[in-house]
């Protein structure tokens, strides 16, 4: 006699049933439903609608670290480069300044960069001709004390 497998019977889990419709005549319906096919296909359909919804209230109730814990790959892409911190940096410093003093009587003052001066502008000069033998005169000179 071969053994039968005993399989242990599953905790009792309360469930609500949810029903939707897809349109068949609408192309992001349409899309879904082949999302769903497929996922249901792999026994994942309830897993990714739970978590898409989840995700999507997140999102929409402006918790975008929701965003980072589900697909953690994408967080480098909505940091912000070192030149977009600074500058949001020194709004946030001038945003300080206009509003007034803050915390223990002291203040935050910003001072603009100073400019730097302005290039010289180069002056046009009328050369004179000068011969081989007085450039070599004068290249051996400095080479003579």
């Amino acid at each position: 006699m071969a053994k039968q497998k005993q399989t242990k019977p599953q905790k009792y889990a309360p469930r609500q049933t949810r029903k939707f419709q897809l349109r068949l005549d609408h192309e992001q319906d349409q899309h879904v439903q082949e999302i769903l096919d497929y996922a249901k296909s792999k026994r994942k359909e309830v897993t990714i609608i739970r978590n898409g919804v989840a995700l999507y209230w997140a999102l929409e109730n402006g918790n975008i670290d929701a965003l980072f814990e589900a697909f953690p790959q994408y967080k480098a892409q909505f940091t912000p480069t070192a030149a977009e911190a600074l500058t949001q940096f020194m709004e946030i410093l001038k945003q300080q300044q206009h509003s007034g003093p803050s915390g223990a009587g002291q203040s935050i003052k910003y001072a603009p960069p100073i400019p730097l001066p302005a290039p010289p502008i180069a002056e046009i000069k009328q050369t004179t001709a000068v011969s081989a033998d007085v450039i070599a005169d004068n290249f051996l000179s400095m080479f003579n004390d």
